[in-house]
This record gives structure tokens, C-alpha cells and sequence, in this order.
């Protein structure tokens, strides 16, 4: 039950610097997506490099489909907080950014049961 509290605490740790990053005109959450998807394809071809290529498929993404399609999604919501403050249109700066904090919460919120489950499959 603690292992499975721990990753599910962490991931929504991770999704809501991905998500807060945003701030920052998104290009901190452009490079911790970045720097995800690296780290993923380098587990990956280790693990081909050593010929557990198939089984690293199957044993990570029975619960990596889930999380890692819930980090994009937290990354978009990041974007979504730095595209409003960065591009206000015909509203002013503060309440267009105020307007994308609040649908990027939205979205947050809306990908917490996602790591839920995610974390139940890992653990």
C-alpha cells in the first residue's frame, strides 16, 4: 500500500512541475518533455541492447501507456498556463493568464485518477 502511495505521489509531483513549468513561457515544460522521452528511448535501447527489447515493452508499458499518455497531457496544460500569459489576445495580460491557470487545473485534475490506476498496475 506505501509503494503504491509513493509512485502515485510522486508522479503527480512530477505532472504538476510539468504543469507549473509552464510559467515560464512553456520552455521549461518543453524540456522536461523533452528530457522525458530521451530518458524513455535510452531504458528502451538498453534494454534492446541486451535483447529485453520485447520484455521491456510489455513490462513497462502495462503501466507507462497510462502515465507517460498523463505526462504529455500535464506537459499540454504547462503549455496551455505559458501560451495564456504569453498570448493574451483581445483580453488583458492577468486575465487571459488567470483563464489558462484555470483550464490547466482543470486538465490536472482531470489526470490524477489516470496516475491512480497507473501506479496500481506498477505496483
Amino acid at each position: 500500500m506505501l509503494s503504491w502511495l509513493g509512485i502515485m505521489i510522486n508522479n503527480i509531483k512530477v505532472a504538476f512541475i510539468f504543469f507549473v513549468s509552464g510559467i515560464f513561457c512553456g520552455i521549461p515544460t518543453m524540456y522536461k518533455l523533452a528530457e522525458t522521452g530521451a530518458m524513455v528511448g535510452i531504458f528502451d535501447e538498453l534494454f534492446a541492447s541486451h535483447g529485453y527489447g520485447l520484455q521491456f515493452w510489455l513490462v513497462v508499458f502495462v503501466h507507462g501507456t497510462l502515465e507517460i499518455t498523463a505526462i504529455i497531457i500535464a506537459g499540454a496544460a504547462g503549455f496551455i498556463l505559458g501560451k495564456s500569459f504569453l498570448f493574451p489576445g483581445t483580453k488583458n495580460r492577468i486575465e487571459a493568464f488567470r483563464e489558462g491557470a484555470k483550464d490547466g487545473v482543470k486538465i490536472m485534475i482531470g489526470i490524477v485518477p489516470v496516475f491512480i490506476v497507473a501506479a496500481f498496475l506498477k505496483d
